[in-house]
């Protein structure tokens, strides 16, 4: 069905989607202190990586993510590592 629309109406698609996830992940990233304190609060145990595991799930991630995920991987990886990562705050 996407196929068949006009190019204009793909593209008009495209960009609400494109859009809606940045405003998302915006949210998310101004949210997340307080839903991580209020699951915590509700009993939750957050578990940190220790030691060394943050250089090993940064190579990790920069080896796996973008052949797994498509083309978009590489901007997701950037956009995780310099919101979260960069923040001194938890790993995804």
């Amino acid at each position: 069905m996407f196929q068949r629309l006009s190019p204009a109406a793909r593209e008009a698609i495209l960009q609400a989607g494109r859009e809606a996830s940045a405003r998302s992940f915006a949210w998310l990233r101004d949210n997340e202190d307080d839903m991580r304190n209020g699951l915590v609060a509700s009993g939750m145990q957050v578990t940190e990586p220790a030691g060394d595991e943050r250089e090993w799930i940064d190579a990790a991630v920069q080896k796996v993510w973008p052949s797994s995920a498509g083309p978009w991987a590489a901007d997701v990886v950037v956009a995780l590592r310099s919101a979260r990562w960069g923040r001194g705050t938890r790993c995804a």
